[in-house]
Parts: C-alpha cells; structure tokens; sequence
C-alpha cells in the first residue's frame, strides 16, 4: 500500500466552518487569531510577536519583522527574534 499524501489545507467550505465554529464557541480572540492565520500565511509565533505599530490600518498590510522564539521549549523562556531569513521579514 502506497503511502497515502496528506492533505495540509482546509477546503474553502470546511474552513468557513471552521471559522464560524471559532466565534461562535471559541475563546475571545480565537475566531480574529484563526481568520488571520488562514488568509495571511503567517506562523503562528509571528502571529503572537505581532504589536500594534506592525499593522497598517490605510495600506491594508502587515509587517512581517518579528517571531516568538522558544528555545528549549520552556513555556517560560520565549524570546522575540527576527524571521529565520531575509526573505521571511515580508
């Protein structure tokens, strides 16, 4: 037996129900915190690194220049970092 492709992506309608399971059950910021993780594509360590001056409310855009960094996966020791490459500060 040929081992089988996983698929990593929600179709359109299963993530439509996934959102509206997240506000309508979900905790606070789940539903903004999951509707911006689907349609942007950033991680979620850039998604927490996230600060106020990152977002542009006229231009519409998100300044990728930052990530939460947890080393030795102690839920106490996190650092903010920049993106692992130049081509991840977007």
């Amino acid at each position: 037996m040929e081992d089988e492709e996983i698929t990593k992506y929600l179709e359109i309608e299963d993530l439509a129900l996934f959102l509206k399971t997240a506000m309508e059950h979900g905790l606070e910021h789940d539903y903004l915190a999951f509707f911006i993780l689907s349609y942007t594509g950033i991680r979620g360590g850039e998604l927490i690194a996230l600060m106020w001056k990152d977002i542009d409310f006229v231009n519409h855009t998100i300044s990728i220049t930052k990530t939460l960094y947890n080393l030795s996966n102690n839920p106490l020791n996190y650092q903010l970092v920049t993106p692992k490459t130049r081509k991840s500060r977007r």
